[in-house]
Formats: structure tokens, C-alpha cells, sequence
């Protein structure tokens, strides 16, 4: 079976399925070319050796097409859901380098099975220096645990964990527009949050389209500097929809404490760090006040860089009083 008569059987098969598991999907083939042509995937992606997977592939048009232009050596679509599995049994003869892996993305061991136990995925080990180019990975996460998701999977490029431990592995993600915005919200701008920072620290993240609907949610320089390519209203369950390019940045940041403090000061991210501290912990005023720099006091959380941020991180390190870090991952057992 060709590429191209995979792609032909999958469309009418893929449209005849009416339940969306609470996602959006695009399935325009000609929209889906416009994406890939902006992406310029090809020229960094010439190996033979390449691997891709499709977390909640859902219609698989994206991986399909993506194959067809890349050749990689695997495509792996992750996805347990049933109407989707049925697709791609229907679909899939076993030949090609299109597979399906009929587990739940939502365990984190179940990424361990794809790559660990099972090797269905067996990416090559490459220095964090570029970016990967035999690996890429690709996933949809608009349903509503979808910007939880995303801040796991950010929390994983930082740490360099998860299949980022195989070097810094480019990232196409759909994800809602809502949470989009907060990726791209500018330095004072209210939206900035602990994802904005996050983001901002451990990637160069790109927008590359989003649908008609979602544009009010963007700053017209974000839409100038991006310049995504915009999904007519008319295509169906793509109201929420936005698609973003993740390169992750190496770092040397002590990610513990950075978190820890980008989460509690963003608490209060309107009021000045001097007056705010103490969401630290008891006694931070005192600590703090002398050891960071006047003008950093004066900054609210929402006006400030990352690596101001990690100043503070730097002088929480050495409190001697600083409360036991916590940090938040979801349940497996929720999903």
C-alpha cells in the first residue's frame, strides 16, 4: 500500500467518525500542507533513521501526511481510544513505517513501555547541543486536561526527562488557543504566568497556526511575528485549536528551586516582589530583602524574564529556613 492510497483510505474513514473525545482535530489535507510547508520540516529532518510519534493521534491525517513528506524510518500513533484504534485496524496492513501502540499517553509508564520494554520506539541518543534530527515528536492535547498536560510535557523538556532524555526533540503540539496565549503573552502583560516563564526558559516555542476564531486571543505583534498560518472557521471542531513548535534550549538552571519559585510568587504575580515574598515561606522577607537588587523588589512576577526569576531561585538555594519543596504532577490513576 502506497503512502498516498493510505492517506485516500484514511480521509473518508477518518470524516465518518463522529465522536472527538472531548478534542479537536484538523483534517484538511490542504490546510495540514500549508502547516508543513511553514514548518520546513524536510530540511532537518533527511535522515533514514528518523522516528516520529503522534501522542493522541486521534484521525491520523497529520501523521499520514507527515510520513508521506518525511519517510521516516517509524511512525508510531499513540492512542488507545477506540474509535481511533478501529481506524487505524482498518487502515494500517503492517508494512509500512505507520504504527499503532494501543496504550493510554496519559500513564507515564506507558512511555516507558514504548521505549523501554516494548521498543516500539528506539530513538538514537543525540548531544544537547541541536536539535534532534532523528527523533520528532508530535501530539494532540486539546481535550480538557490539555494545558495540564502541556505543563508536564514543558516540565519534561526542562528536567530532560521523559523522551526529552534523548537530546532536545522538537515538538509540534495542538493545543487550545486559551493556553496558547499564555505561552506568547509579552513582558507586563497580565496573561504572563508560571507557564509563559516556563516555556520562556526551556524552549524557543513558535506559533505556527491557529483557528479564525482564536485570533482575538493574540497580540497583533504576536500575530506580526509569527505570522501562523489561520484556520477558516468553517473546518469543523477547530474553534479552540492552535499548534505550537517546541525547540527545546539546554540549561543549567537548578529547575527544584525555580519552580518552586515561579510557582508561590505567581500566586500574587500583581504585587511587588518586595511586598510579596513571604509566599515563600515565614521569615523570606528578611532573607531576601538584602541580598536581592533594589529594582528586582520594585518588579511584579508578571514583569519579569526567567533568568530574574532564577535570580531569586539563587538566593532561596541558600536560605537556610526554606520550606520542603513540593512538586505537583497529576494522578495517573485520575485519567
Amino acid at each position: 500500500m502506497s503512502k498516498t492510497t493510505l492517506l485516500q483510505r484514511l480521509l473518508p474513514l477518518a470524516n465518518s467518525i463522529k465522536t472527538t473525545y472531548g478534542s479537536q482535530f484538523l483534517k484538511n489535507p490542504k490546510i495540514i500542507t500549508q502547516i508543513f510547508d511553514k514548518l520546513k520540516l524536510e530540511s532537518q529532518y533527511k535522515s533514514k533513521e528518523l522516528q516520529v510519534v503522534d501522542i493522541y493521534s486521534g484521525p491520523a491525517v497529520q501523521s499520514a501526511m507527515l510520513t508521506e513528506r518525511l519517510h521516516p524510518k517509524k511512525c508510531v500513533l499513540f492512542d488507545d481510544r477506540r474509535k481511533f484504534a478501529e481506524l487505524y485496524q482498518q487502515v494500517l496492513d503492517g508494512n509500512g513505517p505507520i504504527v499503532h501502540y494501543n496504550k493510554n499517553p496519559y500513564k507515564w509508564e506507558s512511555f516507558l513501555e514504548l521505549t523501554d520494554q516494548d521498543k516500539i520506539l528506539t530513538p538514537s541518543f543525540q548531544a544537547r547541543d541541536h536539535i534532534h534530527d532523528e527523533f520528532l515528536v508530535t501530539a494532540n492535547l486539546t481535550n480538557k486536561k490539555g494545558e495540564q498536560l502541556y505543563v508536564q510535557y514543558l516540565q519534561c523538556v526542562a528536567n530532560q526527562n521523559w523522551l526529552q532524555r534523548f537530546g532536545l526533540v522538537k515538538m509540534l503540539v495542538w493545543i487550545p488557543s486559551q493556553t496558547a496565549k499564555k505561552l506568547f503573552a509579552p513582558f507586563s502583560n497580565k496573561d504572563r504566568n508560571r507557564i509563559t516563564l516556563l516555556s520562556e526558559m526551556a524552549s524557543n516555542t513558535k506559533l505556527i497556526a491557529t483557528s479564525e476564531a482564536s485570533l482575538k486571543y493574540f497580540l497583533p505583534e504576536s500575530l506580526s511575528k509569527f505570522d501562523p498560518v489561520i484556520i477558516p472557521s468553517k473546518e469543523p471542531h477547530t474553534e479552540d485549536l492552535s499548534l505550537v513548535e517546541i525547540n527545546p534550549r539546554n540549561h543549567n538552571l537548578d529547575l527544584d528551586n525555580w519552580d518552586y519559585v515561579t510557582q508561590k510568587l505567581m500566586i500574587l504575580k500583581s504585587q511587588p516582589i518586595g511586598d510579596s515574598i513571604e509566599v515563600l515561606g515565614h521569615g523570606a522577607k528578611d532573607w531576601f530583602t538584602p541580598r536581592l537588587r533594589p529594582e528586582l523588589l520594585k518588579k511584579k512576577p508578571y514583569e519579569m524574564t526567567y533568568m530574574e526569576i532564577n535570580e531569586i531561585a539563587e538566593c532561596f538555594a541558600l536560605w537556610p529556613f526554606k520550606p520542603h519543596i513540593l512538586i505537583d504532577f497529576y494522578d495517573d490513576d485520575s485519567a
